[in-house]
């Protein structure tokens, strides 16, 4: 005689995975003064942000402002990342 199973489903209102953690937050302070920082720099496009290995202690982030192609957006700034 074959054994029986039974399974439970439960509803869920989430479609598909989760969207994943942002690697940058910019608060609207940040926005606001990085706009104001690029007015001044008529030939850039965005904020280059890098991350550099610096000393035994681990990473070092440094800004610069981006003159090459956009990648994306965060909150109306062109943001471009280095790889």
């Amino acid at each position: 005689m074959a054994a029986s199973m039974s399974a439970v489903v439960r509803a869920t209102t989430r479609k598909g995975k989760l969207p994943p953690r942002a690697a940058l937050v910019l608060t609207q302070a940040a926005v606001d003064r990085i706009k104001v920082l690029m007015k001044n720099q008529p030939e850039t496009i965005g904020l280059k942000v890098s991350v550099k290995q610096r000393g035994c202690n681990g990473l070092s982030y440094t800004l610069e402002y981006a003159k090459e192609k956009v990648k994306w957006m965060r909150k109306s700034i062109k943001m471009v990342y280095e790889s």
